[in-house]
Formats: C-alpha cells, sequence, structure tokens
C-alpha cells in the first residue's frame, strides 16, 4: 500500500510542473506537446495504481477497509475513491486529442489518416 501511494503522491506532484507550463501564454507548441506527454504519463500512472488498489481489495474481500458496509465500504472506498477512476479517463482522452491537434499543427503527420483512406 505504501509503494501505492507513493507512487500516486509523487506523481500527482509531478503533474504540477507540466501544468504550470501549460498555464504560460509564452509556452511554445512544442514544449506544450512535450508537457502533455509528461502528464498523460503521469496520470496514467495514477490510474494504474488505482486500479491495483481497487483490484486488491475486491481479492481481499474488503477486510481492510472496516468500519462496516456503509461507512467503510461505501464511504470511505466507493464514494472518496470513484474520483480516481472516473476523472483520469476523460482526462487522458483530452490529453490525446490535444496532443493530436498541437502535433498537426506543427506540421507532423500521424500514419492514421493513411488507414481512414
Amino acid at each position: 500500500m505504501f509503494a501505492l501511494e507513493l507512487v500516486a503522491v509523487s506523481s500527482g506532484a509531478t503533474v504540477l510542473f507540466p501544468w504550470l507550463k501549460l498555464i504560460r501564454p509564452e509556452t511554445t507548441d512544442e514544449q506544450r506537446v512535450r508537457a502533455l506527454w509528461w502528464a498523460f504519463l503521469h496520470i496514467a500512472m495514477i490510474t494504474a495504481t488505482t486500479c491495483v488498489y481497487f483490484i486488491s481489495e475486491v481479492r481481499a474481500g474488503f477486510g481492510d477497509i472496516g468500519q462496516g458496509r456503509i461507512y467503510g465500504l461505501g464511504f470511505k472506498f466507493l464514494f472518496m475513491n470513484l474520483a480516481f477512476m472516473v476523472f483520469p479517463l476523460p482526462t487522458l482522452y483530452f490529453i490525446h486529442r490535444q496532443i493530436d491537434y498541437l502535433t498537426c499543427s506543427l506540421g507532423h503527420t500521424s500514419d492514421v489518416g493513411v488507414l481512414n483512406r
């Protein structure tokens, strides 16, 4: 559990640096793409550690949560952790879309268009 929290906290803190770069208006598009890739990597790592945590609790039969079904399972486990499973998925999708838009605007082409012809 300590290792999962260490990865999640360090990744969450690391996402702050690309975010600070993205909000500056003088940041170039190439720097934005690089910052978005770093944010994508760390948000994916947070999502993976959350999945590992959820699966380990399910396999353990929710015995580590304690404090009953309503408060322990309902509030502590589901309500407080559900955001870490729901919000990263659209965030990763929109980061992907932004990277695609910026790389296309920089003149880089991808092979995806070749498959759609």
